[in-house]
């Protein structure tokens, strides 16, 4: 269970994103939302889905959740408060619930248990992808709703 990787006040598992979107040094006045150094991957793309036409989501990033603690800190709350205020000055996301998630995870650090990157390799442009692969036997490919050592992944 989630529980048993993440403890104290950490609710959410996540890997640490390997591009430098976050760093804003993509390309000249490239504004980002605001994250903890390279931010967390957690991107449920919506901007795709309504491109595609689709009605389901399309994961790109690996999130592990304690519900229950959630519930309790009144997780829907705070990061409506938190996507309200920023949507002030940014107007709009680029990145969707991942823009939301790190502009949160920013101003609470202590939420977050950092899992290991090759649980969440992430191919393109831009990544430092091979430092999470340099063993392929180490790498975890997840893809939708999969469960691995009783974890689910989402």
């Amino acid at each position: 269970m989630a529980a048993d990787v993440i403890d104290g006040q950490q609710v959410l598992g996540l890997v640490e994103n390997q591009s430098d979107w976050y760093l804003g040094n993509l390309w000249k006045n490239h504004r980002p939302w605001p994250a903890l150094g390279r931010g967390y991957n957690t991107e449920l793309n919506a901007k795709k889905l309504v491109e595609k036409g689709s009605v389901s989501p399309h994961d790109s990033g690996v999130i592990l959740l304690l519900l229950d603690k959630l519930r309790k800190m009144k997780w829907e709350q705070m990061w409506r408060l938190t996507a309200e205020r920023e949507l002030m000055s940014m107007l709009s996301t680029s990145l969707a619930d991942q823009d939301i998630f790190n502009a949160v995870i920013k101003q609470n650090p202590f939420l977050v248990h950092q899992l290991p990157c090759f649980w969440n390799v992430q191919l393109s442009d831009h990544t430092r992808s091979e430092q999470c692969y340099r063993d392929v036997s180490d790498l975890k490919p997840a893809h939708g709703m999969t469960s691995i050592q009783g974890y689910i992944l989402a």
